[in-house]
C-alpha cells in the first residue's frame, strides 16, 4: 500500500490542486531542520530522549507539523511512554494523510499498556466508521486476535478479509498462511 502522504499528493494532483508547499517561510524552515535533526538522532538503535527536544521545538514552531507528531509519538513509544504516544496519535485529525497510521499505532500502544480489549474494540469499530479503510483495520484486528490466542474470534475476521480479496494472488500468501495458523491453533485441522 502506498505511503499516505504520497496517496494524498496523488489525489491533489488528480484534482488539479496546487502542490502543498512544506516550507514557505523561515519559521517553517526552522521546524523542518529541527525535524530532520530529530529524524537522524532517532535512528540510533539505543532509545534516547534527545530527539524529543527537537521534535517538541519543531511542533511548537509549526503546530500543524503532522510528520513531526508521528515521529514524536514513535520516539515516545521507544521510551515506553505509551500514554503520551497515544495522546499524540489521537490528536491527528481525520483529514490527515497520517490518520490511519496514527489510529493503528494508537491501538498498538493500548496493547503495550495491557489494554488489549480496548485495542480490539477500537479496531472492530474502525471499519464501521471508515469503510474506505476497512481492509487494513480488519487485518490488524485479525492479527491482534491471533497473537493474543483468541483464535475463534480471529477466524471469521480472516475469512471476511479473504472473501473480500476476489481472486487469490501470490502476494496474498501471508493472510492465507496466518488464517491457516489460526485454524490449526483452534483445532480445525481439515480447514487448516
Amino acid at each position: 500500500q502506498p505511503h499516505p502522504i504520497l496517496t494524498a499528493a496523488l489525489a491533489r494532483n488528480e484534482a488539479r490542486q496546487p502542490a502543498h508547499l512544506l516550507i514557505n517561510d523561515a519559521a517553517l524552515g526552522a521546524a523542518e531542520v529541527l525535524y530532520g535533526l530529530a529524524s537522524v538522532l532517532g535512528q540510533d538503535p539505543a532509545p534516547s530522549s534527545l530527539p524529543l527536544i527537537y521534535l517538541r521545538l519543531a511542533i511548537h514552531i509549526n503546530p500543524e507539523f503532522e510528520e513531526a507528531k508521528i515521529l514524536l509519538a514513535g520516539v515516545l513509544e521507544s521510551l515506553s511512554r505509551h500514554e503520551e504516544a497515544i495522546s499524540i496519535y489521537a490528536s491527528l485529525p481525520e483529514t490527515s494523510p497520517q490518520f490511519e497510521t496514527a489510529r493503528f499505532q494508537l491501538t498498538l500502544n493500548e496493547v503495550e499498556l495491557g489494554r488489549t480489549d480496548a485495542a480490539i474494540e477500537k479496531l472492530r469499530q474502525y471499519p464501521e466508521k471508515y469503510s474506505d479503510r476497512a481492509a487494513v483495520a480488519l487485518l490488524s484486528l485479525a492479527d491482534l486476535l491471533r497473537t493474543h490466542e483468541r483464535y475463534e474470534q480471529a477466524i471469521p475476521v480472516y475469512n471476511k478479509i479473504i472473501a473480500g480479496l476476489g481472486p487469490i494472488k501470490p502476494h496474498h500468501w501471508q493472510m492465507i498462511y496466518d488464517r491457516g495458523i489460526t485454524l490449526e491453533r483452534a483445532g480445525k485441522w481439515p480447514l487448516a
